[in-house]
């Protein structure tokens, strides 16, 4: 008797442990409309740093010459820093990433192959750049439908086509692309139709993140419907956006696949070589929607101490993000580079902050995905 008691007890306790905890629905609710308010801020932002670039883009081809043609090549990376802080709002089918209508493969595609836009090294007439027969205007229309025709990496929108055309290839593992000032110089057919590319995908991008925004605003059809979903819903949405970029994209994508395959083509920013500055700005996304909706102090509350192990590990990551060596294409080429230590210090460190946050999920039956090993 006094057995099967004990094992009668045994058993209850473990119904008990994972039976998962009850939500605080109004909390999570206040969380779900601070996360909102967050994700506004962060559009209108983009949205001023890409107006910001088509300005630098307007003076660069009013006045071409080198001060110019750097301050297009600062107001592009300052653009795509401010893209790289939103990215942990996709992953869960919201208005960036919704089929059909997400505005992401347009914006942000990689990798690319460059032949398909403008000249390449050996093939001094590639791209439809250099077809000037067969699109003879390179609007923002033509661009987008030829944005992925016949092929994945076939890309004439977004952020790395605009960083192709302004870096060129990148053909050396120690620095980043050199395109000479003369590719718009002169006013000659292609550097015109250069210009005409770079303004068409700067002012394709200014209606893309006024989507967002519109998209975002408090009477939006999406955020009505994000009011009247289960609390339970909310914060699965906010987490695995979270978890989604350290994980499978930073973690898994843009440094695991990168290492296998030694190709600096693998690079996300391949041609300016900043793609640690991008994933940097990834993090501090991460860091600013946990702190800022409330997620963290609530996360408190169904586990304190996965919650403080969590806070560590958000910082630890920034950091060996920060510590990988520059450019990352050097340690890619490198299979014996010693600086590999590094990347894989930042890989762990992706994965820990995702696993953690899975598991204090799991805690009130929200369902993340996060593989563990």
């Amino acid at each position: 008797m006094k057995l099967l008691i004990a094992v009668f007890v045994l058993i209850a306790g473990v119904f008990a442990q994972s039976k998962p905890k009850e939500i605080d629905s109004e909390k999570v609710r206040q969380i779900g409309q601070a996360y909102i308010q967050h994700v506004q801020k962060a559009y209108q932002n983009l949205l001023e740093e890409n107006q910001k670039l088509l300005t630098a883009i307007a003076e660069f081809s009013q006045s071409t010459n080198e001060q110019n043609f750097n301050q297009a090549k600062q107001a592009w990376l300052k653009a795509k820093m401010s893209y790289a802080k939103t990215e942990a709002f996709r992953f869960y089918g919201g208005p960036i990433d919704e089929a059909e209508k997400g505005p992401e493969p347009q914006m942000n595609s990689w990798p690319i192959d460059e032949v398909y836009l403008d000249y390449v090294k050996g093939k001094p007439k590639s791209g439809i750049i250099q077809n000037k027969k067969g699109y003879p205007v390179l609007d923002k229309k033509t661009l987008q439908g030829l944005n992925e025709k016949n092929g994945e990496r076939n890309i004439s929108t977004g952020y790395h086509a605009i960083e192709f055309l302004l870096w060129g290839q990148d053909l050396s593992p120690t620095s980043a692309g050199n395109r000479p000032l003369s590719d718009f110089e002169n006013k000659n057919e292609f550097s015109v139709r250069r210009f005409e590319v770079l303004k068409s995908l700067s002012e394709l991008l200014i209606d893309q993140t006024k989507y967002l925004i519109d998209s975002w605003k408090s009477d939006s059809v999406y955020v009505k419907s994000w009011g009247q979903q289960a609390p339970k819903e909310i914060l699965r949405r906010i987490m695995v956006g979270v978890t989604s970029l350290s994980a499978d994209e930073n973690s898994g994508e843009r440094l695991t696949v990168a290492l296998e395959k030694n190709d600096q083509e693998n690079e996300q920013n391949c041609f300016s070589d900043t793609s640690i500055e991008d994933m940097e700005n990834n993090q501090i996304g991460i860091i600013n929607i946990v702190m800022d909706s409330g997620l963290l102090d609530y996360l408190k509350t169904i586990d304190s101490a996965k919650t403080k192990k969590l806070n560590q590990e958000l910082l630890v990551t920034l950091k060996k993000l920060k510590e990988i060596p520059r450019p990352l294409d050097k340690i890619l080429l490198d299979r014996k580079s010693k600086d590999r230590k590094f990347v894989k210090a930042a890989i762990e460190a992706l994965n820990n902050q995702a696993k953690t946050l899975d598991l204090i999920a799991q805690q009130i039956g929200v369902v993340l995905n996060v593989q563990h090993e």
